[in-house]
């Protein structure tokens, strides 16, 4: 509704950070993209790591080519998606061409009666398109997930965050 982060969804996220501490995690693994950058604000709060499931993606898309795709249904996560993987690439000394794409009318479609057929064709062509002119695509949703079997044959590495994302708790467990 209000398209990122305020000072009440801030307030709220960093007392579920110190509630996860209190209830003695090894650490908090933030899995939402929209609120993704609230790590960064609420971490120096609590004693235990604060992760975010889409770091390591953003690591791998800037290994992995310079001109990065950040394919997303949700207005909201394009901009923290984005700027997470300009900061990776500034992290690596590397230059990077960063382009958010939207797919509009997924929300619509599905509820329309496509259902999640409608979104996973939707997305998929969008990252096939993106495959034209771009390195390497980020699905900005860990809810995309699903959709990489039908896009494997892009000839181009297409990544979610579900698996990089939760492999990083490993090493605090």
């Amino acid at each position: 509704e209000h398209g990122g982060l305020t000072p009440g969804i801030l307030a709220r996220i960093c007392g579920y950070y110190r509630s996860l501490q209190e209830f003695g995690c090894a650490c908090v693994l933030n899995s939402c993209s929209t609120v993704g950058e609230a790590a960064r604000y609420c971490a120096p709060l609590v004693s235990v790591p604060v992760l975010r499931i889409d770091a390591p993606m953003a690591g791998q898309a800037v290994a992995l080519g310079s001109r990065v795709a950040v394919v997303a249904t949700a207005s909201s996560t394009i901009g923290p998606s984005c700027r997470l993987v300009e900061e990776a690439a500034q992290k690596a000394g590397k230059n990077a061409v960063v382009e958010p794409l939207l797919v509009e009318g997924v929300y619509e479609a599905m509820r329309s009666g496509g259902g999640q057929e409608a979104h996973d064709r939707l997305v998929a062509g969008a990252v096939r398109d993106a495959a034209r002119s771009h390195d390497v695509i980020v699905l900005a949703q860990g809810s995309m997930h699903r959709i990489l079997p039908l896009v494997r044959d892009t000839g181009r590495p297409v990544l979610a965050s579900l698996e990089s994302g939760i492999a990083q708790v490993g090493g605090y467990l």
